[in-house]
């Protein structure tokens, strides 16, 4: 795991272990790099603007690439010995006090063990899904082709190696967030990760800066935590360099069937799927397409991708079956009586049969023994809520009143 921070003496809970004001983060901000290219390198953020006007992707998505390439160039820049531990000894050396952004540039690792990295055999070795591996593959190539646009292929002044070691320290130890600035953080980064529901509590305001508290005591030997955030292991291990076993946040995403997609107003229950779809969206006009199924880390459909195939597969009459239920329960009477609602057996059928053609279509391109037992996990560990949820069912029936084909209905919900 290497470096991390374990308590020396006894600590209480809701104690702050760590605070990095302005001056101690500012100048590794991307912030302050773009301020100081703005002045001194000009023509860089021509080049960088290009980039970006060029690709929608790099526009409209994560704000990591811009803020990296920024951060990552000035790092190399004002610091050109960064990636070379001795040389940045040897200056460091020399002075009576180095000051502190050179002292963290060098406790930077010198090789950062990630995926942007990796060579064929190296991912062989891994394992894994096709789908991961070619992400992780992706990003390699596309910081190589970034690199050509902003430097060509012989820069004097900033190498593809020196390039690629700002680049992997930066999404491994660099942090953001929403209303709080890119940056690199002298020793937070040595806080490592976990995902206990006990971790130290990390924040930041623009007059105290970052901050890290306790959530409970430890004591002496013990190691303190935080928590990088809700990933599943291809991020973890992407950005990061490793992976955490059963993570719960593990998703696998497979593409929903074209026709399964957005209710057809051909069917003849078109009405009610789109009002109980909207009502299940939370959409106000128009139903917003399900593009895919997502299957959670234990094999479980979620279940809203459940709800969905449940209602656009159900014939008239296996919708009426459903609504007749929730009107003779009635309303329940508090959160904790909440049932779900006996799907009809056909209903069901359909459902898995869909679920199964999904997963029998994506394990076709699926080779190796280990990718095509992973994948056939998702069909034959897949569990049901067996059923609407009731309440959600009751109150979509009341709020229309005299959509179910029975003659009591109306009586039985008013």
């Amino acid at each position: 795991m290497g470096v991390g921070i374990v308590a020396r003496e006894h600590i209480p809970k809701d104690t702050l272990v760590f605070q990095a004001g302005q001056d101690v983060w500012y100048p590794f901000s991307a912030e302050h790099a773009l301020e100081t290219a703005q002045q001194k390198a000009p023509g860089f953020l021509n080049q960088l603007n290009q980039l970006l006007a060029s690709s929608r992707a790099l526009r409209e998505g994560s704000a990591f690439v811009p803020s990296a390439l920024v951060l990552g160039v000035h790092m190399l820049v004002n610091f050109p010995h960064a990636e070379d531990p001795e040389t940045t000894l040897m200056a460091m050396a020399s002075m009576d006090t180095p000051p502190l952004d050179e002292l963290y540039v060098n406790a930077l690792p010198r090789y950062v063990d990630l995926p942007l990295y990796w060579n064929d055999k190296q991912f062989e070795e891994l394992q894994g899904c096709e789908e991961a591996r070619r992400a992780m593959q992706h990003g390699a190539r596309f910081y190589s082709q970034v690199y050509k646009h902003l430097f060509g292929t012989n820069n004097q002044f900033v190498n593809q190696e020196a390039f690629f070691w700002a680049i992997s320290t930066l999404m491994s130890r660099a942090t953001s967030g929403q209303n709080q600035p890119f940056a690199l953080i002298p020793f937070f980064d040595w806080f490592n990760h976990a995902d206990n529901g006990d971790e130290c509590v990390q924040d930041f305001d623009a007059q105290k800066g970052f901050t890290i508290h306790t959530v409970r005591s430890y004591e002496p030997g013990e190691q303190l935590f935080i928590n990088y955030g809700n990933h599943g292991n291809v991020r973890l291990l992407r950005n990061y360099g490793f992976t955490v076993p059963n993570n719960p946040y593990d998703i696998v995403n497979l593409p929903m069937p074209a026709p399964l997609q957005q209710p057809n107003e051909t069917d003849p229950a078109f009405s009610q799927k789109r009002d109980l779809l909207l009502s299940a969206t939370g959409s106000q006009a128009a139903v917003p397409a399900l593009n895919s199924l997502r299957f959670q880390h234990d094999g479980s459909l979620a279940q809203n991708a459940e709800h969905w195939l449940e209602i656009m597969l159900a014939t008239p009459d296996e919708l009426n079956e459903v609504f007749r239920q929730a009107a003779s329960q009635g309303p329940p009477k508090d959160a904790s009586t909440v049932s779900s609602l006996r799907l009809p057996s056909s209903l069901t059928h359909k459902v898995r049969s869909e679920v199964g053609n999904v997963v029998a279509s994506r394990l076709k391109q699926h080779t190796s023994t280990f990718e095509r037992t992973t994948c056939s996990c998702v069909q034959t560990t897949s569990k049901w809520h067996r059923g609407f949820d009731h309440a959600f069912i009751f109150e979509w029936v009341k709020s229309r009143r005299c959509c179910v084909q029975h003659p009591n209905t109306r009586d039985l919900i008013e």
